[in-house]
C-alpha cells in the first residue's frame, strides 16, 4: 500500500457476494476548503489518512458515496473482514431470557475475549417501517452504529458489570450522558474504579456504562466472527432456479403421531426437497457456523427476499433428503424475529457423529421463503460453513423431475386394486399406467396430486408401484389337428407373470 501511495493510488479488498473483490482508487478525496478537512470520514489523528481512503474505495465499490448512507452494521463487518456476522435482537424472547439469566453477559464477554468485532444499535422505525431520526433518553442516537470495545466484571464499592462503548463519530452527538458517563458522580462513589479500568475522562466519544443501562438503551447486537486458520472453511456458490427453487419447508405432521404400522407416510412436501442440499459429516463433537448470503442488493439491483436454511439429521449418506420428521431438525435458521428480508443469515450449533448411539450425518437445505416463486425471485446464493474440526461437506446431486398430467374418465377410472370385500378389482388395469426404466439403484419420490390441489370429499386417490420382471416370450402356438380340424391354434394353459396386464 505504501508504494501505491507514493504513486498516487491505493488498493483495498472487500468481501462481496461470496468472494474477495479488489478496488483500486487514487488518493484524491472530497475536501472542504472552509474547514480544511475531508468532507466525509476522517481520522482523529490528522497525520493518519486510511479512513477517508477506505471510505472512498467502499464508495467506488457501491458506485457513489450516497449509496453508503444507512445500511447494516453486520453487512459492513462482513464486507471489511470476510467473517460472518450473527445478529441478536434483544427484544426476541430467547434473548430476553438470556439477558435475565445472565448467559448473554457471559456470551458477550466470550466474544470480546476471542477478538470478535461487536457492535450495537438502538433500531427504531416509524409506522411506515422506515428508520426513525432522533435521539433516545440519555443521548443514544436511533439507528446509529456503536462499537463495543471492552466488557468487564469489576468489584469496587459494589459488584459492577460494565461495557466500554465507542461512538465512531467521535466526540459530539450520540454520546451517553447517563450513569458512568464522563464526569458523572457515580465515579466518585466507586473508589479506585477508574484506576482499575485504566480510564481517563476525554472528549473522544468513548464511555463506560452499566450492563443494565446498556440493555435498556440498545436492542440490536452484531457479532462478526473471524476464524483462526485451524478452523476448516467452505464457501459454495449455489442457485435457486427452476426446479431447485423449491420454496419453504412445509408444515408437516409429526411422524410419531401417524399410524406407525403404515408403510407409506403422507406429507405435503411436493417441492421443498428439490432445494439444493449439502451433506455434512463429522467425526467428533464439532462447532459449526453456517452463513447463507444473497447477492448484495446495492450491486445486483435485486431487493432482498426472505431466506432460510434447515440442518436435518439423517442416518444414510447415500441419498438426498426427501422427507423430514420434525424430530430430526437440528436447526431452523429463520425463526421468530429472524424472519425478515436480510442479506445474510448466520447460525451456530454443535454437531456430533452419533445420535442415540447410532451414526448420523447432517443435511443443510437452503431455501427461499416464498410459496409462489416467480422468475424474478430466482437468484444465486452463497453458503459458507466454518467448523472447529475437520469435516466432510458434499453437495448432493440435483433431482431429476418428470411430470405427467392425466385424467380419469369413464374409460380410465378403473378404481382401486382391491375391493372392500378383499377381492381383486378386475377393472383396476384400466387406470393410467406408466413404465419406469431404472438402470441403477435409484431413490424415487412419487407424488400424486389432484388438479389444483383440490380435496374432493368422497373421492380419495392412490397409486400402486409394481415390479415388472424382465419380459419372457410365451411358448409358440402349435398348429394341431388333421383334416377339417387342421389350423386350430392352441395357447399355453397359463401366461408368465411379468408385472404386465394381459387382456
Amino acid at each position: 500500500m505504501h508504494d501505491g501511495l507514493r504513486f498516487g493510488y491505493a488498493v483495498f479488498r472487500f468481501f462481496k457476494n461470496g468472494k474477495w473483490t479488489y478496488v483500486v482508487i487514487d488518493t484524491r478525496i472530497p475536501y472542504s476548503p472552509s474547514s480544511k478537512e475531508p468532507v466525509y470520514a476522517r481520522c482523529v489523528d490528522p497525520q493518519e489518512f486510511w479512513v477517508p481512503l477506505i471510505e472512498k474505495a467502499y464508495a467506488k465499490l457501491h458506485k457513489t458515496y450516497q449509496m453508503l448512507n444507512g445500511g447494516s452494521m453486520g453487512d459492513a463487518f462482513v464486507d471489511i473482514s470476510g467473517g460472518v456476522c450473527e445478529k441478536y435482537n434483544l427484544k426476541a424472547p430467547e434473548c430476553r431470557e438470556m439477558l435475565e439469566n445472565g448467559s448473554f453477559w457471559k456470551l458477550i464477554k466470550g466474544y470480546i475475549k476471542q477478538g470478535f468485532l461487536v457492535g450495537c444499535s438502538n433500531v427504531q422505525k416509524n409506522e411506515d417501517g422506515e428508520p426513525e431520526d432522533g435521539t433516545g433518553t440519555n443521548g443514544i442516537t436511533f439507528n446509529h452504529a456503536y462499537g463495543l470495545l471492552r466488557v468487564e466484571d469489576v468489584v469496587a464499592s459494589e459488584a459492577l458489570q460494565l461495557l466500554y462503548i465507542r461512538n465512531p463519530w467521535g466526540p459530539g452527538p450520540g454520546e451517553w450522558n447517563g450513569r458512568f458517563c464522563d464526569e458523572d458522580e457515580a465515579w466518585d462513589d466507586q473508589l479506585k474504579l477508574r484506576e482499575k479500568l485504566g480510564y481517563q475522562f476525554k472528549n473522544d466519544g468513548n464511555w463506560w456504562m452499566e450492563f443494565k443501562d446498556w440493555k435498556a438503551h440498545y436492542n440490536k447486537v452484531y457479532v462478526c466472527k473471524i476464524f483462526p486458520s485451524a478452523w476448516q472453511q467452505f464457501s459454495i456458490r449455489g442457485e435457486w432456479r427452476g426446479t431447485s427453487a423449491g420454496g419453504p419447508y412445509p408444515v408437516q405432521a409429526d411422524r410419531d403421531e401417524e399410524n406407525k404400522n403404515a408403510m407409506v407416510h403422507l406429507d405435503t412436501n411436493e417441492k421443498w426437497f428439490n432445494n439444493p442440499q449439502f451433506r455434512l459429516s463429522v467425526t467428533k463433537k464439532t462447532q459449526v457456523i453456517i452463513s447463507l448470503m444473497q447477492e448484495d442488493e446495492l450491486l445486483s439491483a435485486k431487493p432482498y427476499i426472505e431466506v432460510n436454511f434447515l440442518v436435518v439429521r439423517v442416518r444414510s449418506k447415500r441419498e438426498r433428503l426427501w422427507e423430514v420428521d420434525r424430530d430430526d431438525i437440528e436447526l431452523e435458521a429463520a425463526q421468530g424475529l429472524q424472519r425478515f428480508k436480510q442479506r445474510e443469515i448466520t447460525c451456530s450449533l454443535w454437531l456430533t457423529p452419533t445420535f442415540k448411539n447410532k451414526p448420523v450425518h447432517y443435511v443443510i437445505v437452503p431455501n427461499i421463503q416464498l410459496e409462489n416463486i416467480k422468475p424474478s425471485d430466482e437468484r444465486p446464493f452463497f453458503l459458507r460453513v466454518f467448523t472447529s474440526e475437520q469435516v466432510d461437506l458434499v453437495e448432493l446431486p440435483e433431482t431429476q423431475v418428470w411430470k405427467e398430467d392425466q385424467k380419469w374418465d369413464k374409460n380410465t377410472a378403473g378404481g382401486k386394486r382391491t375391493l372392500d370385500n378383499g377381492r381383486e378389482n378386475q377393472f383396476w388395469c384400466r387406470n393410467p399406467q406408466f413404465f419406469l426404466n431404472i438402470t441403477k439403484p435409484t431413490h424415487l419420490k412419487i407424488i400424486l396430486k389432484k388438479k389444483k390441489g383440490r380435496r374432493v370429499a368422497g373421492n380419495p386417490i392412490g397409486l400402486t408401484v409394481t415390479k415388472a420382471n424382465p419380459p419372457t416370450q410365451p411358448p409358440a402356438a402349435q398348429i394341431i389337428g388333421k383334416g377339417k380340424d387342421r389350423g386350430k391354434v392352441t395357447l399355453p394353459s397359463s401366461l408368465p407373470s411379468n408385472g404386465l396386464n394381459y387382456a
